[in-house]
């Protein structure tokens, strides 16, 4: 059970610029018109979905990223979350591909290394592989040297080789031959504090969801490990597939191959600890200062100063 039919529409135009089916074919025009319609309707209640049910028993599910829809269909019932992250994959890997921009003109210039990468990606309507570094293993990317080798031979970048795939792609997320002149990695993490407080400004619930964002430029296949201090305080955690699963349960320690280039390792939620004389979550006040803010506007910066107590939540 997976996907059985794939529509990518211009949501301006309402225009199709891809179609792949798996299944039985169905018809994108009353498949999309129920989409835009229910896609306007939620928009008037302020109300948005991802999933809706037509007629029938066929399900759809739909993602917007600019100017670009990705509608997939199920005629069967299936898991909601895979889809979903499947349509949200799909965009990131068009953009590791034709840029940050996906129009529906990129789309059409680069269509037939947009049928080969559905054609990798999916395997009868089942994610097999979605990970861009593996698949520019698989499908190269549009490059001059494509392009003049499409116009000399009658094709567009398909790749051709008598190499075993699996010796091609060792793993799905990383090639064997990564090369850097300088190895380095970056990790960011970012966290946002999600609390509520009472009338008297006391803490009711409070939890921090955090991700932590990669970008890697290491040459070869090189496994790095990554320690957490106080990481007993995560409750829940989810890891990009290049992390070894068993050995974060024994030692709490992120041990993985890294995918090359930008990737999300890892997102998790923290709840505060559980000793109430501890207010190292509990939000710090800072009221504005007449003087730096009269200050600062004869510098010529233009401050907007709110008349109440700022909230800043620290850890």
């Amino acid at each position: 059970m997976g996907i059985g039919s794939l529509f990518i529409v211009n949501n301006k135009t309402e225009t199709l610029c891809a179609v792949k089916h798996w299944g039985p074919a169905v018809n994108p025009n009353a498949v999309c018109d129920k989409v835009f319609a229910a896609l306007r309707a939620s928009a008037k209640e302020n109300l948005f979905a991802d999933v809706l049910t037509t007629e029938g028993k066929q399900y759809v599910f739909h993602i917007t990223r600019g100017e670009i829809t990705y509608v997939a269909t199920a005629e069967n019932e299936t898991e909601p979350l895979m889809v979903i992250e499947f349509l949200t994959q799909l965009h990131v890997v068009l953009k590791a591909y034709f840029g940050d921009q996906i129009t529906e003109t990129v789309l059409q210039e680069h269509h037939v290394t947009l049928y080969q990468l559905l054609d990798e990606m999916l395997d009868s309507g089942i994610p097999v592989n979605t990970h861009p570094g593996g698949l520019k293993v698989l499908v190269p990317p549009p490059n001059m040297l494509n392009r003049a080798t499409s116009m000399i031979y009658g094709h567009a970048g398909v790749l051709v080789s008598d190499q075993d795939p699996s010796k091609l792609l060792p793993l799905p997320w990383r090639s064997n031959n990564i090369k850097y002149a300088s190895n380095e990695i970056y990790v960011d993490v970012v966290e946002m504090v999600d609390a509520t407080l009472d009338a008297e400004g006391r803490v009711l619930t409070s939890a921090v969801h955090g991700t932590v964002e990669c970008n890697s430029r290491l040459s070869g296949m090189p496994d790095v490990s990554l320690s957490m201090s106080n990481s007993h305080l995560i409750e829940e955690y989810s890891f990009h597939p290049s992390v070894r699963l068993s050995r974060f349960a024994a030692d709490r320690v992120v041990s993985f191959v890294p995918a090359d280039g930008q990737f999300s390792l890892m997102h998790y939620k923290v709840r505060p600890p559980p000793s109430k004389n501890d207010n190292v979550w509990q939000p710090k006040y800072i009221k504005p200062n007449a003087w730096q803010q009269s200050k600062m506007q004869n510098i010529g910066g233009a401050i907007n100063a709110q008349q109440g107590p700022l909230p800043i939540y620290v850890r």
